[in-house]
């Protein structure tokens, strides 16, 4: 999300900037109904290529897993509720996600360039009440969206103000020594955290109080434990590959560019290949 933001904020602020407002308008949500447009083909294949499956090996398992039993029982009802983003299948939540911040990023640079920072600290703002008063879109026949556009959009929202020229203010302090210090010790902190979940031996050495501080450390709402572990990561990128780095360059990394060139294509054959590859 950052990323995407970032990269909106980058190639639509200049526009923006020189009045271009409604072209640049119009680009972004042609671009929303183009993710629309992948998503509901991505759904049928996918679907499809999960119903072959599970008949071809008469295991009702996959439609369970994959939650799109109910749509091969009523496609009638869970057709139209997939058409208006209520109903998703696994693995599928991460482009519904990104059609709402995209219709919404025109109203996001139109905030940018008049306050730029205080569009920033709104977006903070509303990420703390969505996440206290339990804010989020619904899901049918029951539940709520799997990411919370109303949580996720602080860190889409910030990736486009960074990249519509706030990132260029911050980048001094940000790869100052002490923040940089603060950084990689939060990185060693999770990196132990996370190496308890796969050596149960070593939850004795993590006292009760910091589990009961940290944990469930919720996707959903985009915890702020996740949240501040990608900050510390991004500073840590940022001190040791700067922009400038030969490498980066490289004609041995032209597949990596290519691949983040054509990120919608990739995504969808990497969903299509994910199941496939679950399937062995």
């Amino acid at each position: 999300m950052f990323i995407s933001g970032y990269s909106i904020g980058f190639s639509y602020g200049p526009a923006i900037k020189t009045g271009q407002f409604l072209a640049g308008a119009k680009r972004l949500w042609t671009r929303a109904s183009q993710l629309y447009v992948a998503h509901i083909f991505l759904f049928l294949f996918f679907t499809a290529q999960i119903a072959r499956t599970a008949a071809r090996f008469d295991n009702p398992m996959y439609k369970d897993e994959f939650n799109i039993a109910q749509f091969l029982d009523r496609t009638d009802i869970m057709i139209g509720q997939a058409l208006l983003l209520k109903y998703k299948p696994v693995n599928l939540d991460v482009l519904p996600l990104y059609i709402v911040l995209v219709i919404a990023a025109p109203a996001v640079l139109w905030s940018l360039l008049r306050r730029p920072n205080w569009t920033l600290l709104f977006s903070a703002l509303f990420y703390f009440a969505a996440r206290h008063f339990d804010w989020n879109l619904p899901s049918f026949p029951g539940g709520k969206w799997y990411f919370n556009p109303f949580a996720w959009q602080f860190l889409f929202v910030f990736g486009v103000w960074c990249g519509f020229g706030g990132g260029r203010i911050v980048r001094p302090a940000v790869l100052s020594r002490p923040v940089t210090i603060v950084a990689a010790a939060w990185l060693v902190f999770a990196f132990l955290i996370v190496m308890t979940w796969h050596v149960p031996s070593l939850e004795q050495f993590v006292p009760q109080a910091l589990v009961r501080a940290i944990y469930p450390i919720d996707k959903t709402n985009l915890d702020p434990l996740r949240l501040t572990h990608f900050l510390a990561l991004m500073v840590v990128l940022l001190r040791v590959l700067p922009p400038d780095l030969p490498g980066l360059t490289s004609k041995w990394l032209r597949p990596l560019i290519l691949c983040g060139q054509r990120s919608l294509s990739v995504f969808c054959f990497g969903v299509l290949l994910s199941f496939a590859a679950y399937g062995f």
